[in-house]
Formats: C-alpha cells, structure tokens, sequence
C-alpha cells in the first residue's frame, strides 16, 4: 500500500537510536530528510562556522522549495510567497556579496561597498573590514 509505505518512510526519517551519539544521530536524521527532499546530503568538513550556516540555510530552503512544489502538485494549488522568502534572497544577495568581498581586489571592494545598506559601523562589521574602506566607498 502506498499509503503504509509512506508513513513509514516519514517515520524512519524521524527516529534516531539510543545506540548512536547524538550529533551524529541528528545529522543522519537530516541528511535523511534531505534525500527525502532531493537535496544533497550533509558535508561540513573543512567548512568555517559561516560557510556551515550559509549552506544549512540553503539546504533549509531547498527542502522548504521541494515541500511547496510538492504541496501545490499534490492539491493542485499555488502557495502563496511569504514575506520571508524575499527576505531570505535579500540574506542571499548579501551573503553572496560578502563572499566576493573576501576574494576581490581593492578596485573591486570598494564597488562592492557602495551596494551596503546597512549604517558604517555594520558594514565595516558585515564585511570584516575598516571604517576607512567603507568612508572611501561612500565617496
């Protein structure tokens, strides 16, 4: 039956075994969600903290994108795009333009400086770099 074999794919999707530590339980628990979902399984070796979180939020996103199209097939409905979700590529964007920031030259930093929204002392934060760069960028 097509309705028992899904719950009990939903259902070992959920549990985890006493037997296993428990990161190690949750991260087998979300890398089964994810190729429940279609989404390419957990990797964070040689990943820093923020790499980790930008990557766990785009999985997070993918999973939620896979849901929806899911959802809206099944009932065939549209869903509605949540105020979140222009905020989330709006994290996206900036996210993204930190990333080249690191890797650009001077020329190309202070260009990239000039799309910041955000007040001096955030940018100077969000960028990791100094208050003279961002004054420059302004000019």
């Amino acid at each position: 039956m097509k309705g028992s074999s899904d719950n009990e794919s939903a259902s070992s999707i959920c549990t985890s075994s006493t037997d296993v530590d428990i990161p190690e339980a949750i991260t087998v628990n979300a890398e089964n969600i994810l190729a429940f979902s279609g989404v390419s399984p957990v990797k964070t070796k040689g990943l820093n903290e923020r790499q980790r979180e930008k990557k766990g939020k785009d999985k997070f996103q993918k999973c939620i994108a896979t849901i929806q199209m899911h959802l809206e097939q099944s009932y065939r409905i549209e869903l509605p795009v949540q105020i979140d979700d222009r905020l989330q590529m709006y994290e996206n964007l900036m996210d993204q333009l930190v990333e080249e920031f690191s890797k650009a030259d001077n020329k190309r930093k202070l260009q990239i400086l000039t799309l910041s929204p955000y007040t001096i002392e955030k940018t100077v934060e969000k960028f990791n770099t100094t208050n003279w760069m961002v004054k420059k960028a302004e000019n």
